[in-house]
């Protein structure tokens, strides 16, 4: 074989090593991103489950006292439900200014 024959096989070669390096980095970056969102994503779902966990009393004096006091009102406490296209914050202020209104949640 004369040298000019086996110098295009020889840039064919590097172009193809070229290629796969480039393919090569444009999967690695796939996966690093992916990764990135699965652990990202899974911060969000355990923070959200944190809050899941129920509330039960410690012992039994506390378990006698909620089972007790189930179902029963308690004095001076209200839960307003408004109509869907009330704003509620709104109305909320609204009562606290006017009417002494003591708010402590708002949903």
């Amino acid at each position: 074989m004369e040298n000019g024959d086996e110098a295009p096989l020889y840039k064919e070669g590097l172009r193809d090593g070229a290629k796969e390096r480039k393919d090569m980095r444009r999967t690695l970056l796939l996966f690093t991103m992916v990764g990135a969102m699965l652990l990202a994503f899974s911060g969000v779902v355990l923070a959200q489950q944190s809050g899941l966990e129920p509330t039960a009393p410690r012992d039994e004096k506390q378990q006698a006292a909620v089972e007790k006091s189930a179902g029963q009102a308690v004095p001076d406490r209200y839960i307003v439900v408004l109509m869907d296209d009330a704003n509620a914050r709104n109305v909320a202020e609204e009562h606290s200014r006017g009417r002494g209104a003591e708010v402590t949640s708002i949903y």
